[in-house]
């Protein structure tokens, strides 16, 4: 399965390396891949920097979104253009499961 995990300025660590820690260690089961709104180097809360892809990329290829929290987060939830992304998203992936679902029947 493919996990994708939306990173952005001041993320926090443990909500984020938690979960990549667990998922990270089932190799054979999933592939994890850090996005971004615009890609590139992103600093977390403290100051490690991560590389991530576009978060347009994201678009088909993910399963799992994984989205953590933490003060970054107080300056994100005012972003438009973030917070469109992952709706659009959102909708892609229910729609590739209903049309999935649906030739199968």
């Amino acid at each position: 399965m493919n996990v994708g995990v939306l990173l952005f300025e001041d993320f926090e660590t443990l909500d984020v390396f938690g979960p990549v820690e667990i998922l990270g260690r089932l190799k054979d089961f999933y592939t994890i891949t850090f996005y971004s709104l615009y890609g590139g180097l992103i600093k977390n809360s403290h100051n490690v920097s991560i590389l991530t892809e576009k978060l347009e990329r994201a678009d088909k290829r993910v399963e799992i979104f994984l989205i953590p929290g933490g003060l970054g987060t107080r300056k994100e939830v005012d972003n438009v253009l973030l917070i469109d992304k992952i709706k659009q998203i959102e909708y892609n992936w229910i729609e590739n499961k209903d049309n999935d679902s649906f030739s199968v029947s």
